[in-house]
This record gives structure tokens, C-alpha cells and sequence, in this order.
């Protein structure tokens, strides 16, 4: 079957951090394993990872594997609220080019400075975690998205650690990962 002309994209014009974007959605698509979108979405993937230079698709291959999917979080949707939009753009910007993160991180009446470095984006639905290495803890930790309130890009850059050694070192909390 063949698609008319007219019933296409045409040519559409995306930034590298849009395509980004997109891609990592596709990539959290595959994760969930999501039946409605199985069918297309390698194939979807393909044709836009050929719009990268050869050079930018590893980046964009190690970029997709930052990316966890958890077990649900039934006891958090009660307590779950949208994140700030403030602190969206520097968590986006921090993880893509891998620079660390000044925060101000609330849970439960306390609020705290950090600074931290976000390797991996983690999806325990409804939650979003970073799960960063907090330099204040001198340790691994999972931050709720939404407790951050407030965020802002440092020059530090990180090399990204291990999943399996940093999931490991929180427990039993993602232990399904």
C-alpha cells in the first residue's frame, strides 16, 4: 500500500535536541514494551537515527541505554505531582551533555542543596527518578523529579557510571530493574 504525497510529514525541520527527544521517547516506547507502538517504532527509530552523522549515533545508542524503566510504583501515584517546569530544561540539558547539577531538593519538610550528577533518567510509573551520585551524600541516590525545586547546570562534567552498580547500591528499592 502505498501513501499518498500529501498525506505525509513533508519535510520537517528538528533540532538535534528535538530529535534527541524523540528518539529517547521511542527508546522508552521499546523499554515498556509497548503493543500499540511495536510495530513501527524500530523502523521509525532507524530513519531517524540516519539523520545523525555516524559519530552522533553512539552518542545517541548510550544516551538510550541512561534510560530505566522500573516496576510501577502503585504507593507513590497518591503523593505523585507534575514537575516544575523550571527545573525540566537544566535536568534535560545536565543529562544530555552530562554535566552535573546544583538543586534544591525537598522531601518531606526538609529542603536541601546538592550537588549531584544525573547519569540515568529512571521511570518507575507514575514516578521519574534521577538517579544520580549526590555529592553531598558522597553516595548513589534516587531523586523524585518532582521534589526538585529548583535546578541549574554546572560547567563539572561526570563519565557516566555503571547502572548495575549504582541500582545495586540503593537495595531492595529498584532491585526488579
Amino acid at each position: 500500500m502505498r501513501v499518498p504525497a500529501r498525506s505525509g510529514l513533508g519535510r520537517v525541520q528538528l533540532d538535534a535536541e528535538e530529535l534527541l527527544d524523540l528518539l529517547l521517547a521511542l527508546a522508552l516506547a521499546e523499554r515498556l514494551r509497548s503493543p500499540l507502538l511495536l510495530s513501527t517504532v524500530g523502523a521509525l527509530r532507524q530513519k531517524l537515527s540516519a539523520a545523525f552523522p555516524p559519530e552522533e549515533r553512539a552518542r545517541i545508542g548510550a544516551l538510550r541505554r541512561r534510560i530505566l524503566v522500573g516496576p510501577t510504583s502503585a504507593n507513590i501515584t497518591a503523593s505523585w505531582k507534575a514537575p516544575r517546569a523550571a527545573v525540566l530544561r537544566p535536568i534535560h540539558e545536565a543529562f544530555f551533555h552530562q554535566r552535573a547539577l546544583e538543586l534544591t531538593y525537598r522531601a518531606g519538610e526538609r529542603s536541601t542543596q546538592r550537588l549531584v550528577e544525573p547519569h540515568y533518567l529512571l521511570l518507575s510509573w507514575p514516578a521519574w527518578y534521577l538517579l544520580v551520585w549526590d555529592h553531598l551524600r558522597g553516595a548513589v541516590r534516587a531523586l523524585r523529579v518532582d521534589r526538585i525545586e529548583a535546578a541549574s547546570v554546572t560547567a563539572a562534567t561526570f563519565r557516566v557510571r555503571k547502572a548495575e552498580a549504582m541500582v545495586a547500591s540503593l537495595g531492595d528499592i529498584f532491585s526488579q530493574l
